[in-house]
């Protein structure tokens, strides 16, 4: 069985006897066309520091984020990826309900089970998918809860605009 989560190219070529260079893998957020050039001299540029473990509070990192975004460092997160992050969030914040506008990714139903954290699925069934206008008074209607909500939709494509971010 392949595992859900996507990016799993190994997988893929063993299962179906492919070459990996034939596969262009849309069901995660790796770059088709590879590593860019200017990252590549990056790391190379910093490859003697391989040899230190890393700030494991990534303090320059944060600090780089919370400088671009006008905020607060304190409110800046680095994690291994962002599923890392999916899970970790719920565990951290420990909402009573975690709220699934569905059709949504399918890992933030696991993020908030293994946190304990129980979840409301509300079913979008508009053919459309509007990812939160029509559904604004169903999601404000559950109290104490933590939402997911990716922009664009993961799988929809469909984008939220930010009034409706707002409002919600």
């Amino acid at each position: 069985m392949l595992s859900g989560h996507g990016g799993n190219v190994k997988q893929i070529c063993d299962k179906y006897g492919l070459n990996p260079d034939e596969i262009f893998d849309f069901s995660a957020s790796i770059n088709p066309l590879g590593c860019p050039e200017v990252v590549r001299k990056a790391v190379f540029e910093q490859f003697n520091d391989v040899l230190n473990y890393p700030d494991s509070k990534c303090s320059d990192l944060r600090k780089t984020i919370a400088e671009k975004n006008h905020c607060n460092e304190s409110n800046v997160i680095i994690g291994n990826g962002s599923n890392e992050l999916f899970y970790l969030i719920p565990r951290a914040l420990q909402p009573e309900k975690g709220v699934l506008l569905q059709p949504t990714f399918g890992e933030f139903k696991d993020a908030f089970s293994n946190s304990n954290i129980d979840v409301v699925e509300i079913i979008n069934n508009d053919k459309d998918f509007p990812v939160i206008n029509t559904n604004i008074s169903r999601l404000k209607s559950v109290d104490d809860c933590m939402i997911f909500l990716c922009n664009p939709n993961n799988p929809t494509g469909q984008l939220t605009c930010k009034e409706d971010i707002i409002e919600l």
